[in-house]
């Protein structure tokens, strides 16, 4: 696995803002290109025929095949998902994971038909919430990717279903559907290895700024900026200590009223 990104050079990067109050902040600052390397199967790659419909109806824009956005983006969605991907799912559960977008909707199917009361509600967050929080977050992307991360044993799995994910009827995605399995060593190997790139491309750009480097017309608060880099790694730091209390007992008995109630 390897997190694949680059950060367009400093004078592609657009301002925020109208002028004249345009601003460039360390999140603008990363703007660049992205997708997930899982050798065969690359996760956020658009597909060719995506691709051409893209460069056809907007000339002007990247056309692919990563992802343009702003990498950090990717970074903190990462983190987000990060604890709840390392703790193992219960064996009683594991089956669930080969279809969560099915699972999530027949939990709403079945408290549609239950009487709308605080327990009911309840067995359904428990149902999903547990699904949801290993769900890797892409809805500022349009169309959206459906990917999950999460553990069993020693191998963390890599779990993505794209087939609804199109473009004016093309499908947006090569990864349609499928998972892939790699050690949990090396799911944080491929992360820290991310985590130390993007910081180190990122100090090249503040020690830019604060040279003297800003784009016409806007502003930059370079303390801010400095302080920005300094703090933000300990986001991945303490990643891998955050709490994370789910009480399976309850979660499995949940998911167990659902499936013998639908």
């Amino acid at each position: 696995m390897r997190i694949d990104f680059a950060l367009k050079p400093l004078d592609e990067v657009m301002p925020w803002g109208t002028p004249p109050d345009q601003v460039l902040h360390w999140f603008g600052l990363t703007d660049g290109y992205y997708r997930i390397d899982l050798g065969e199967v690359k996760l956020f790659d658009y597909a060719p025929e995506a691709k051409a419909h893209g460069a056809t109806a907007y000339p002007e824009a990247y056309s692919g095949p990563y992802v343009d956005y702003h990498v950090v983006r990717l970074w903190e969605d990462l983190i987000e998902v990060l604890a709840p991907a390392l703790r193992p799912s219960p064996d009683r559960l594991i089956a669930i994971m080969a279809n969560p977008n099915g699972w999530i909707e027949r939990c709403v199917d079945w408290s549609g038909v239950q009487p709308d009361t605080e327990e009911t509600w309840e067995v359904s967050d428990l149902a999903m919430d547990w699904i949801s929080l290993r769900r890797l977050r892409s809805g500022y992307l349009n169309p959206n990717a459906d990917i999950w991360i999460w553990s069993h044993d020693e191998a963390v799995v890599i779990q993505w279903d794209n087939r609804d994910k199109l473009v004016q009827g093309i499908p947006a995605w090569t990864a349609q559907h499928g998972c892939c399995e790699i050690t949990v060593s090396d799911f944080v190997e491929a992360l820290a290895v991310f985590n130390a790139g993007l910081f180190r491309q990122m100090q090249e750009r503040v020690d830019a700024v604060e040279a003297g480097w800003c784009p016409p017309g806007a502003t930059i608060d370079v303390p801010h900026l400095k302080r920005e880099q300094r703090e933000r790694p300990w986001w991945f730091a303490q990643a891998f200590r955050q709490p994370l209390a789910i009480d399976w007992l309850a979660t499995e008995a949940a998911c167990e009223r659902i499936q013998r109630e639908t």
